[in-house]
């Protein structure tokens, strides 16, 4: 569509419109300022001829109003139909960009996306590769709980067979200390076993279901073999200890006494084992 101009004809005429209502707003101002110094000096109460002027002033400023804006009016909508034009092209060049903006939004919408995911699973890599180091640690950790228990149970076993012998199988008891060698038994070693079941207590563990039993399995991995001999040491030093002590025994039981000896054994073993137990719990407050 071709823009019709405004001819100057047009803006000549716009200029005496405009030049005509400048000047009844000059006038008016002058007339407005005249009445209202003259209702101040009457005050509140205005007299009735008062009264009229301002009422013919306020009905002859309506119609002067009324007369600006009809003269106006020709040439303010040919304005706003020239604007019309200008704002249609602009909102098809707006609609454009909305288009294309829409276009971009979309696209880093998918970026955000991806890279949300990306950081998701470079977050569960990390979690995981931290969960496999804790729970490896905490395999052990029952494997060696589990080993302890069981050498501090097989040591009260000699112990109670000290402790409780009478004159008439002190011998015995003697010769079973002697006899002991301390073999740590594969099959024992194969009842240890670490487990994760209660995921509140292990909640690592959801991030590697499938790995968990070869945690546990690696835990154990080429520790009999030094297990065995620790085992072996232990228990026989003990029997030796407990093999040097019988010649006591022999003469409390002869005088009616209980094993002082067997009561400070007990102790110092009760105190290992909450030793191992306080280190135990600083070790997985540590990890």
């Amino acid at each position: 569509m071709e823009l019709q101009i405004i001819t100057q004809e047009e803006v000549q005429s716009a200029s005496q419109v405009l030049a005509t209502t400048k000047s009844w707003v000059a006038s008016y101002v002058k007339k407005e300022a005249a009445l209202i110094a003259i209702a101040d000096k009457e005050g509140v109460k205005l007299s009735p001829g008062t009264d009229g002027k301002i009422n013919d002033f306020l009905v002859s400023l309506k119609k002067a109003t009324k007369k600006a804006n009809e003269d106006r009016a020709p040439f303010t909508r040919r304005l706003d139909e020239i604007k019309g034009y200008f704002t249609a092209e602009e909102n098809a060049l707006k609609a454009l960009e909305t288009k294309l903006q829409s276009k971009r939004n979309e696209s880093v919408k998918v970026y955000t996306q991806e890279k949300a995911e990306q950081d998701r699973k470079d977050q569960l890599k990390l979690d995981q590769a931290k969960a496999r180091i804790e729970l490896f640690a905490e395999a052990e950790a029952q494997i060696r709980s589990q080993y302890a228990a069981q050498l501090n149970g097989d040591k009260e076993l000699l112990l109670h067979a000290f402790e409780t012998c009478t004159l008439d199988n002190i011998a015995e008891v003697e010769s079973m200390l002697s006899a002991v060698v301390g073999t740590f038994e594969q099959s024992v070693w194969d009842r240890f076993n670490a487990s994760f079941e209660h995921e509140l207590v292990y909640p690592q563990g959801r991030l590697i279901p499938d790995e968990l039993d070869e945690i546990c399995t690696r835990a154990k991995e080429g520790k009999f073999e030094k297990v065995a001999p620790h085992y072996q040491s232990e228990i026989k030093g003990y029997a030796d200890h407990l093999l040097s002590l019988i010649p006591e025994r022999r003469s409390e039981l002869e005088e009616g006494k209980k094993s002082a000896a067997a009561e400070t054994l007990r102790l110092e073993q009760q105190k290992a084992a909450q030793e191992h137990l306080r280190k135990a719990k600083l070790n997985k407050l540590s990890r």
